[in-house]
């Protein structure tokens, strides 16, 4: 039930029922083919210090996300949250960047390798994730970061086009995990063979 750590097509299509994502496939306007518009973000991607291509296309390393303000937490009726803290049930840019770090510091599956991750693409890896997995970078060297509350920034090693970012952030992978619930589980941040429970079953995630 972790969406860092599935493997086959059979969880994603499961996951796809209970995860939204920052861009999602919508039908367009006339039902001829799809777009890809925002979900949990509340906009498209903007560059920071874009430039053209000989081709026209507006391409840039560094892009922000503006994330909806109304996102929370959905948790089973059976799943016990009164021992976590005030505001577990919202999500903000914070709790992104948590769960990325997170999941570089414990190399789950998604984050590392399989393609759409941090690491393994080149043409889509972010600055300094593998360095910074491998020990020679610091996490404030990685090109994940929360710019505000409200706001993601994703710093690529290779120029990507809006549509490109767009097309990446689409993978409910992408999304968090409640970082909150899984430390009430018993996960360690640090300790890769100490996860605790959480993603074992529906009632120890949150949707």
């Amino acid at each position: 039930w972790n969406q860092w750590l599935y493997q086959t097509s059979t969880d994603s299509d499961f996951m796809s029922l209970y995860l939204d994502a920052l861009y999602v496939y919508e039908f367009n306007e006339d039902k001829t083919g799809y777009a890809v518009n925002p979900s949990m973000a509340s906009d498209n991607p903007t560059p920071v210090e874009s430039h053209i291509t000989e081709t026209g296309k507006e391409v840039a390393k560094t892009w922000r996300i503006p994330l909806r303000t109304d996102l929370e937490w959905y948790y089973h009726p059976d799943t016990d949250v009164s021992g976590l803290p005030t505001g577990h049930e919202v999500i903000d840019a914070n709790d992104f960047i948590a769960t990325f770090k997170l999941a570089l510091d414990l190399g789950w599956f998604r984050a590392i390798s399989g393609g759409g991750d941090f690491i393994s693409t080149r043409s889509t890896a972010i600055l300094n994730a593998k360095e910074y997995r491998d020990g020679d970078a610091t996490w404030d060297q990685v090109g994940l970061k929360a710019v505000d509350d409200n706001t993601l920034e994703f710093t690529f090693l290779e120029d990507q086009s809006e549509w490109n970012v767009r097309y990446f952030l689409s993978s409910f992978v992408m999304t968090p995990i409640n970082i909150e619930l899984y430390q009430a589980l018993g996960g360690s941040l640090t300790d890769p063979e100490s996860t605790g429970t959480y993603g074992s079953s529906n009632t120890t995630v949150a949707y």
